[in-house]
């Protein structure tokens, strides 16, 4: 029977963490999300393993009926540990700040310098579950108007920098700047940004942009994809890409996320699509977290609009980089991090889906809740 005490303790140990991760929940039905609810979760699970450790150790060496009753424990809380463990793996992959600094702290310190930068090839960042968690960093304020209104500029297949500019952002000012222009040999108006992402998504290898088109001359690969969409397709091809050798020269900028591969599977008896995009080159302390909250609004429009479920984003980077003029602010992301109170952010897009995917568009809202960052952290364009 000496067991029995170890038994007795680890359970009160067990009592004590449950109490304090109820405290703990109070706070995530406030919309508030509390990092120590993972670390609560963790110790529960290791007291959890060690009572069954315990009581197996028990049931072995003692006859029935006790070591039967204490078998049907050791059970139960087993699964109670399974299942704790994986709420921990799935808090901790749902941060994406954690997921992004992660990162960002790989490249820092196994990283290679390359040109004015420090290169990482070959990097994969995830966030899981885009309607219940929307991934927008929280370390600092992210420019999400920015974000909605360049997704809203390539959906519609423009290349007027001036349309982007009348809503206030001015992302792609540098790019379209006739210095620019001149340096690197683009021939093109003061305005123009050339074929780039957009016109590639709705009229690959066209010409004609900037309206809508009942039928664009081209390839409309979007539209494609969202028909086998909103149709609940299993397609393995719903592929759109941006990288167009024989346009390339034209466009001001080479696309850096070069294609998005929707996946579409059935879930739960539910048909859900996810979302992998390639990208060949990443900005890690400045694009990154734009690229991020781009791809979960994309993902999440085109699933809203087909009237199913969205899944997860996961972004594969071909060259992760930081700038070394970016150095000199990692400190502040640094201190950010560990001042972070985090809430759980979630994102809704609205819009008129009785019509054409073109006039969704053309109605399309966004609201973000519970994203109250104000800490701003600065970083310059490299071009």
């Amino acid at each position: 029977m000496n067991y029995i005490p170890n038994i007795i303790d680890n359970l009160e140990h067990i009592s004590c963490n449950l109490k304090a991760l109820a405290s703990h929940v109070q706070d995530v039905n406030s919309d508030t999300y509390d990092n120590d609810i993972c670390s609560d979760l963790s110790s529960i699970a290791s007291e959890l393993n060690n009572t069954v450790t315990t009581i197996q150790d028990f049931t072995l060496t003692n006859p029935e009926p006790l070591a039967n009753e204490l078998l049907k424990l050791s059970t139960s809380i087993g699964q109670l540990s399974s299942t704790f463990s994986n709420i921990v793996t799935e808090c901790s992959d749902n941060n994406i700040d954690t997921n992004y600094l992660s990162l960002v702290n790989n490249i820092v310190n196994n990283g290679y310098d390359i040109d004015n930068t420090r290169m990482l090839p070959m990097q994969i960042i995830r966030a899981n579950n885009i309607p219940k968690s929307f991934p927008v960093v929280q370390h600092k304020k992210l420019f999400v108007k920015g974000v909605w209104e360049e997704l809203l500029f390539f959906l519609h297949g423009y290349r007027d920098v001036r349309i982007l500019q009348s809503k206030g952002v001015h992302i792609w000012d540098a790019n379209a700047d006739p210095e620019y222009k001149k340096l690197h040999n683009k021939h093109l108006e003061d305005y123009d940004l050339g074929p780039v992402y957009g016109c590639q998504w709705r009229n690959f290898n066209g010409q004609q942009c900037d309206y809508h088109h009942t039928n664009w001359p081209h390839c409309d690969q979007l539209q494609d994809i969202v028909n086998n969409i909103k149709n609940h397709s299993l397609s393995r091809r719903l592929f759109m890409s941006a990288w167009n050798p024989q346009q390339l020269d034209e466009m001001v900028l080479p696309p850096c996320h070069v294609s998005y591969h929707f996946i579409p599977y059935i879930k739960n008896n539910v048909y859900t699509v996810d979302l992998m995009v390639y990208q060949r080159s990443a900005d890690v302390m400045l694009g990154l977290p734009f690229n991020i909250a781009s791809s979960s609004f994309l993902l999440l429009l085109v699933c809203t609009y087909c009237g199913v479920s969205a899944g997860d984003v996961c972004i594969c980077i071909g060259n992760a980089h930081i700038y070394k003029e970016h150095f000199k602010s990692l400190d502040k992301v640094k201190e950010a991090t560990n001042n972070i109170k985090y809430t759980n952010v979630t994102a809704t897009v609205t819009g008129d889906i009785s019509g054409s995917f073109d006039q969704f568009i053309d109605s399309v809202k966004y609201q973000l809740h519970n994203y109250n960052v104000t800490n701003t952290i600065k970083f310059d364009l490299v071009v």
